[in-house]
């Protein structure tokens, strides 16, 4: 105990005791002046300071000294001036003016009595630096034995106050055992200094002398017990701190002694007893110690009063010590014992945060890890297990920590560390290795990470253990090599599962089927050029008997898929009995039938045949066929073949931008060779103009500047042709526009094919330079944006995909569209990527691409918070065949912003549907939506449980896992447990690796810390 941690009992009493001897000195110290006319003023002055009237006294000595130097003129013995002077002096100090009292005397006992004086002045004003000094110099040879053993002691306490206790020591040493008022405080201070150097002996002694006095015995006796208890006499200080307790009167120190006696029977391990004790103490106390909380609350602990333990235990968490992370540690135990499993993995991963104790640590990261695998907090069981191996490589709870990690791995769902952890562990189970990276490709395929996905899919079958993982990744293997354009790996994995499937397959990816696999190969059997195996392969998927999973809709794209395949392989009448048997059956895919039969009746020459075929597209209704511009185009061609100009320009006719953008510009071609072919020449000119200058990115764009130019050429018009190329930026170096435009052009290709995408670009701008209206200029716009993506170099990849859409519709204005959506998108620029899937919607020639289309517009009002994202959510959903992700999505953002609306139970219907996704991000997603609802309408209880559900649900997303997690701190702020509330967020921000989310942890954490404060009894700096 410091020597100024508490207010010392009997300052005002010394130091009154002090005042009183000084002044008592002083006047004894005095010879009266007998009185006669000559000293009346010295011998008023003398009677004045008696009676202690110092203003009066000094102003009589002062009139004493200036009559004498008025009246005489010779010194006097009777007036004696130094008298005067010393009298004037003693009133003044008395007084409290220092300044003014005079210093020079003849007399050395008048010298330094006014010294004394000067120091007792300085020490009644507290002046304790000023007062040592200058009993120092005062000197002590004209006092008496008492006035020196006063003075000794007025130093040394002025010493003592001044901090200087050494010094302070040796002259309360010197001075303790005379006799006289002094004596005792001299052992008290004594005492106190002897105590705070350890010397409990000698401040024993000096303690007991004065123990019974009245001034001391409210507070010598603690001093005396806590000796007794720092000496190991834990008996004798207990009986000591009894004894003081049993008194009427409380002691100065009533509260100290409580803690002490609980002190005593805590070494003496009687806990029990201890109890009543430091609860008096506790109740009494507004800041405690942390080594009082630790001792109170494993007292409780030790008695098993766990619920109470858990308070002064709860109150160390922020005790980065050995005692802070014992106490953690039992804290642990005692949620434990209270069943409290939350609060104990929380307590838990704060000792295991520690290090001071490593066995500690070890056991208590185990402990919590396990305890939060048990609770469904999987990536933070993981977590902790990865952790406890990382750290303690050779530890006792190394063997556990591993057969627990490996049990639980595969139920993670956050495969890649399921993986990795794996493939870092010694002699791991290969059957679980082969699962994770089976798992963990699947992940990557969603994502279309298709190579990712054939490198894990390739570790997965590396490990050859014979299961249903094994056929499984052989078929996903086999869809990803389809993918990579890897056709033949297609065919041979696809081939490995035929051969490993088991009706096991089923239970962990169902589906995965034969029918599936089979159509996969027959379309891989396409592009290698294998056309009756690809037939054979989708006529064995029509098989309703070959395995369980049978789908009709799968039957009848493979029935399709086999005539085409039998029409490759020049096996025309296979062919037509297969396309007749779909156009019979009247299904989907009759239409299609229906257009390949006439295409094939065309090559055999049946034009006639052909033609009846195609007029029946045409003249389809309720439904308009599918293929109704199609139909018109071969018309058309039929009857440019017969000669027929007018009727198949009339079908050419019939084919616009709006209705087959893909044609448009063919069919703009055909219709002007149609005029040339029927001599009118004009018509034929303006029309080829026409394509060149509305399809300046067409392949069709050099087929019509050919035929201009025959035209010119065969009118005798080759100025106006060259007139033509100028005004319209055409290359004009040679007699064929395209060859030097071809040659710059096919520069760039070669090296973006080749994969050099920094010469691909070097090259794009070269060509740029030249030809900057040049035939190939979209597709060099188009291949120097691809290359620059490729290169990261995002914002030069946006600019030039800006130009391929800046000029008219092209091959690439669908994928130049969806990748400048995507850049803005991820750029975080929403209004753009909202405006780039507006033009892709515009665009769009397929089901699948407006879908893909409608989905940007309504993630990129989504994040902008925008009203829209539910039109277009509404929209999407409208669409027909878009799969169940797109619709799981389109339901997620109709929930978000239903929560924008505060309509809690429409966005609660819809979020639970979307919870259902088999894509991870999206069901994490609106699992943590879900879970904030609760607390956005301030239910706490109703919250703690949604937000505990939510984190079991979202182990396999890190991110929303973590978000959760600072949901749920927000739940336990909201409830004011904020022991839990940082241990969530410590727990973020030790393990989280997304910065943004560490940043969002950290602010609440310290929010926390000030709110914590304000509860805690604990004492400041501990």
């Amino acid at each position: 105990m410091s020597v100024t941690s508490k207010d010392t009992p009997g300052l005002k009493s010394i130091a009154v005791l002090a005042y009183a001897l000084c002044t008592a000195q002083l006047a004894s110290g005095q010879l009266h002046m007998p009185y006669n006319g000559y000293n009346s003023w010295l011998h008023q002055s003398e009677l004045l300071l008696d009676q202690k009237l110092y203003g009066a006294a000094a102003f009589s000595a002062q009139q004493h000294l200036d009559a004498r130097v008025a009246l005489y003129m010779k010194d006097d013995p009777i007036l004696n001036t130094d008298r005067a002077r010393y009298l004037k002096a003693i009133a003044l100090l008395s007084s409290g003016t220092t300044s003014e009292a005079d210093s020079a005397f003849i007399s050395e006992a008048y010298r330094e009595r006014v010294a004394l004086a000067r120091a007792r002045a300085l020490f009644h004003a507290q002046k304790w630096a000023a007062s040592a000094e200058a009993y120092k110099q005062a000197g002590i040879d004209n006092l008496s034995n008492k006035e020196v053993a006063s003075s000794k002691f007025e130093r040394a306490y002025a010493l003592f106050n001044d901090h200087q206790f050494e010094e302070a020591e040796s002259i309360l040493s010197s001075v303790k055992d005379v006799e006289g008022p002094y004596s005792a405080p001299a052992h008290y201070y004594y005492g106190l200094l002897a105590y705070n150097r350890g010397r409990f002996d000698d401040a024993l002694k000096s303690f007991s002398k004065i123990e019974q006095m009245d001034a001391y015995k409210g507070v010598v006796p603690y001093y005396i017990a806590e000796i007794r208890y720092f000496q190991g006499q834990t008996g004798a200080a207990l009986q000591k701190a009894r004894e003081e307790m049993s008194r009427p009167t409380p002691s100065f120190y009533d509260n100290e002694f409580h803690l002490l006696a609980a002190q005593c029977l805590f070494e003496q391990e009687q806990y029990e007893q201890a109890l009543p004790y430091f609860e008096y103490y506790y109740a009494k106390s507004d800041q405690i110690r942390k080594q009082d909380l630790y001792e109170m609350a494993y007292s409780y602990y030790r008695v098993k009063s766990f619920s109470k333990a858990i308070e002064p235990f709860r109150q160390l968490s922020s005790s980065q010590d050995s005692l802070g992370q014992t106490a953690m540690y039992f804290l642990g135990d005692c949620f434990l014992q209270t069943d409290d499993k939350r609060g104990a993995k929380n307590a838990f991963a704060l000792a295991g945060s520690m290090d001071y104790n490593r066995s500690i640590a070890e056991h208590a990261i185990l402990l919590s890890g396990k305890l939060a695998f048990e609770l469904g907090y999987t990536a933070e069981g993981i977590a902790q297990m990865q952790k406890l191996l990382g750290d303690y490589p050779d530890g006792e709870d190394r063997k556990e920590a591993t057969d627990v990690l490996s049990a639980q791995l595969l139920q993670s769902g956050n495969y890649e560390e399921a993986y990795n952890t794996l493939q870092q562990t010694p002699n791991a189970d290969p059957a679980l290795i082969q699962r994770a990276a089976y798992s963990l490709a699947l992940k990557q395929l969603q994502q279309k990470r298709y190579s990712n996905a054939a490198s894990l899919l390739d570790a997965a079958i590396e490990k050859g253990v014979p299961d249903e993982y094994l056929a499984a990744a052989h078929f996903w293997r086999s869809e990803v090599a389809y993918q990579l354009k890897n056709y033949e790996d297609a065919i041979q994995h696809g081939t490995a599962f035929l051969q490993t499937n088991s009706t096991g397959v089923k239970a962990i990816a169902p589906n995965v089927t034969v029918q599936h696999a089979l159509i996969t190969m027959g379309y891989a059997a396409l592009h290698t050029g294998d056309y009756n195996g690809s037939a054979k392969y989708f006529a064995q998927a029509q098989n309703k008997n070959a395995a369980e999973g049978f789908s009709q809709k799968l039957a009848s794209d493979a029935a399709l898929r086999e005539a085409d395949a039998s029409f490759l392989a020049k096996d025309y009448a296979r062919a037509i009995a297969l396309y007749d048997k779909l156009i019979a059956a009247k299904g989907a895919e009759a239409d299609y039938a229906l257009f390949q039969k006439s295409t094939l009746l065309g090559l055999q020459g049946k034009t006639t045949e052909q033609a009846d075929i195609l007029l029946q597209i045409v003249a389809q209704r309720n439904p308009v066929s599918q293929y109704l511009p199609e139909a018109h185009y071969a018309l058309g061609d039929l009857l440019l073949d017969a000669n027929k100009f007018e009727d198949a320009i009339s079908h050419f006719e019939k084919i616009t931008d709006q209705n087959a953008p893909h044609l448009a510009s063919k069919a703009l071609v055909k219709i002007a060779f149609a005029y040339q072919e029927a001599e009118n020449t004009s018509k034929a000119i303006e029309t080829y103009q026409a394509v060149i200058r509305k399809y300046p990115a067409s392949e069709e764009k050099q087929a019509a500047l050919d035929g201009l130019k025959s035209l010119y050429i065969s009118t005798n018009k080759p100025d106006a042709y060259l007139k033509f190329l100028k005004e319209n930026n055409l290359n004009t170096d040679s007699g064929n526009a395209g060859d030097t435009d071809s040659l710059y052009y096919q520069a760039e290709e070669t090296q973006y094919v080749a994969g050099k995408y920094a010469e691909a670009t070097a090259a794009m701008h070269k060509y740029l330079e030249r030809y900057p209206n040049g035939l190939f200029s979209t597709k060099a716009h188009y291949y120097g944006g691809e290359a620059y993506y490729q290169l990261k170099q995002y914002d030069s990849a946006l600019t030039h995909f800006d130009k391929v859409l800046g000029s008219g519709w092209s091959d690439f204005t669908e994928p130049s569209a969806q990748r400048a959506a995507g850049i803005a998108y991820t750029q975080g620029n929403y209004t753009a990527s909202g405006r780039y899937y507006a033009q892709l919607r515009n665009i769009a020639e397929s089901k699948n691409e407006l879908a893909v289309a409608y989905r940007g517009m309504m993630f990129s009002a989504d994040r902008m918070s925008d009203g829209l994202a539910a039109n277009y959510a509404d929209t999407l959903l409208t669409l027909p065949e878009i799969d169940e992700e797109m619709k799981m999505e389109a339901m997620l953002i109709k929930g978000n912003a239903a929560i924008r609306k505060e309509n809690f139970e429409e966005a609660a219907s819809l979020l639970q549907q979307v919870a259902a996704s088999k894509n991870i991000e999206t069901a994490a997603e609106a699992q943590y939506q879900m879970a904030r609802l609760p607390l956005l309408q301030k239910k706490t209880a109703a919250a703690e449980s949604a937000v505990t559900e939510a984190i079991r649900a979202t182990s396999g997303s890190s991110y929303w896992n973590t978000k959760c997690y600072l949901l749920m701190a927000d739940v336990f702020i909201a409830q004011k447990d904020y022991f839990n509330a940082k241990a969530t967020l410590q727990s973020i921000i030790r393990n989280v690796k997304n910065e943004s989310l560490r940043q969002d942890a950290t602010r609440k954490l310290d929010e926390v810390k000030l709110l914590e404060k304000g509860k805690s009894k604990l004492k400041e700096g501990e």
